[in-house]
């Protein structure tokens, strides 16, 4: 028994977390600033792209834009002058199926299990209904079962679950990297800083009264006087160790340079 068009367009809406907020965002008042978000969203991450927390990150978009258009180009939106085009929502719900959306894999299963609006292929639409299944879409299962077809069991967790706290552990670990690396940077710069103001300092010209100081030459050479009344000048050699440490607290980097010079 096939899923009536009428509660396809009730799961098009219900895999969705919020079915009332997907609704919202779908309906003909919200769908053309719904389209033009996600319009936006795909253009700087279209399908394809490599920035997987961005992606995976459910207080973005991430791949539920490519769902929303899908569910966008379905239905059409007459604000935006959108006509339904299921060959072009066929193609956003597969970009993001390939990224593990159960709702995705849902609706494009059926769409080529039922040939709507894709030449119909039961074997390709069974395999993604049964993933969707798999990933945990009740809609996969219900029309699997009502289709008698083998309804899988749910794993959990799913496979978007784990590629997005993948994701975020690799944003993690990137971040660290990252502040451990501006610690470094910024430790080295303030090193470099010190080290040639040391310098600089100590190619300073010292002032000696030629009435009061006297410099003595190497051995067995005679002692060097300030003559006349033209002031000494010399320049002392300067030898300087630094130790640096450093620290972050969450975006903050605390960095302590010490010196010791003879």
């Amino acid at each position: 028994m096939l899923i009536s068009a009428s509660l396809f367009f009730f799961a098009l809406a219900s895999t969705s977390s919020d079915f009332a907020e997907r609704e919202d965002q779908l309906s003909p008042k919200k769908c053309a600033t719904t389209l033009k978000r996600a319009e936006n969203f795909v253009k700087y991450w279209p399908p394809g792209s490599s920035d997987a927390y961005i992606m995976y990150n459910p207080d973005k978009m991430g791949f539920r834009a490519y769902d929303l258009l899908g569910d966008l180009h379905f239905r059409g939106c007459e604000k935006a002058a959108l006509s339904p085009n299921k060959v072009e929502a066929a193609r956003w719900y597969q970009s993001a199926a390939v990224k593990h959306l159960p709702e995705s894999q849902w609706k494009l299963g059926k769409m080529f299990y039922e040939g709507d609006g894709v030449a119909q292929d039961k074997e390709a639409g069974l395999a993604w209904l049964t993933s969707a299944a798999m990933e945990g879409s009740a809609e996969a299962a219900v029309f699997l079962q009502r289709a008698g077809e083998k309804v899988p069991t749910a794993v959990t967790p799913n496979s978007y679950s784990v590629a997005m706290e993948h994701a975020k552990n690799e944003l993690a670990r990137g971040q660290a990297a990252d502040r451990d690396r501006m610690v470094r940077d910024l430790a080295r710069f303030l090193v470099d800083t010190a080290t040639v103001y040391a310098v600089a300092k100590a190619a300073q010209p010292v002032v000696v009264s030629p009435s009061k100081t006297t410099i003595p030459a190497a051995p067995a050479a005679p002692t060097i006087r300030a003559v006349g009344t033209q002031p000494l000048t010399m320049t002392k050699p300067v030898y300087c160790s630094h130790f640096v440490s450093g620290s972050s607290v969450g975006d903050t980097v605390y960095v302590s340079v010490s010196g010791f010079c003879n």
